[in-house]
């Protein structure tokens, strides 16, 4: 997206707020892995999203993130904007990597682990962990090994599915 379609997405949001006297509205960046936008780049969209909401209307910023491309520079950036931050990684390795490869095929487990851990040392940015349910994978396992990085929340997510594409048959359970 660029600055101009995030100033006129942020008129919009302005316009809705305060139509509706709302104090506060949440903007998700999520969907793909939004940190490649770059730091700068994202910077520059809060900006444009913030510029269109008055004053008297507070946004807060979340993103979901794999985590792979974690730095200190991005968290600089969440501190400014306050942007408040989850992880989805969808287990241990076996799980995660089942659908979370890097374009070189490699696992990301490992990144995905940093930056989990990196996003800790800022305890105030980090809202949780979200895990897609994949019934290939040990519920018990995926749930133990998140909760090992001891998140706010952890939530699990249902895969996507379509009209064309839909979801895995019910296995009986429960």
């Amino acid at each position: 997206m660029d600055a101009e379609v995030a100033a006129q997405a942020g008129r919009h949001i302005g316009e809705h707020a305060a139509a509706h006297g709302l104090p506060s509205v949440n903007v998700v960046l999520h969907g793909g892995e939004p940190l490649l936008a770059g730091p700068r780049h994202l910077a520059r969209l809060l900006d444009a999203v913030g510029a269109g909401v008055r004053d008297d209307t507070k946004v807060r910023f979340e993103l979901q993130t794999h985590g792979t491309l974690l730095t200190e520079t991005w968290l600089d950036v969440f501190e400014r904007y306050e942007v408040t931050v989850g992880i989805s990684p969808d287990g241990p390795a076996p799980a995660n990597d089942r659908h979370r490869l890097t374009h070189r095929g490699r696992s990301s487990t490992g990144s995905a682990v940093r930056g989990v851990e990196l996003l800790r040392t800022r305890p105030h940015l980090f809202v949780g962990l979200l895990a897609v349910i994949d019934l290939a994978n040990d519920p018990v396992e995926v749930h133990d090994r998140l909760a090992s990085f001891e998140p706010p929340v952890i939530d699990f997510g249902l895969p996507h599915a379509t009209h064309n594409e839909p979801p895995p048959p019910s296995t009986g359970c429960g």
